[in-house]
């Protein structure tokens, strides 16, 4: 998941929910390391979805406002390949001396 807002507004909503940095790492189930990175700008990003869960709802905050889920450039381009492959006539037909069964 990406976070969407900048780290200036994940630190003031922080502020006014009453949590520091370790309180929200705890409660979200991460090293304080990647708190502080989110709040410095240093990434944007959380390896988890259940991650940017937890923080939006510790933040009481809405988790589409804040996060967004990313696609792997590896995982689409896979998809997209294995589509193609599927789709093409030639890889639909019996191949010679195999009989297709129903």
């Amino acid at each position: 998941m990406r976070l969407i807002v900048p780290p200036g507004i994940l630190a003031d909503r922080m502020e006014v929910k009453g949590f520091s940095n370790r309180r929200l790492a705890k409660y979200a189930e991460v090293a304080p390391g990647t708190i502080d990175n989110l709040i410095r700008g240093d990434t944007r990003s959380v390896n988890k979805g259940r991650t940017a869960e937890l923080i939006c709802e510790a933040l009481d905050a809405q988790l589409d406002l804040y996060f967004l889920p990313e696609i792997s450039s590896n995982t689409s381009e896979e998809n997209t390949v294995a589509s193609r492959q599927r789709s093409r006539p030639e890889n639909n037909r019996p191949r010679a001396g195999k009989l297709r069964t129903a």
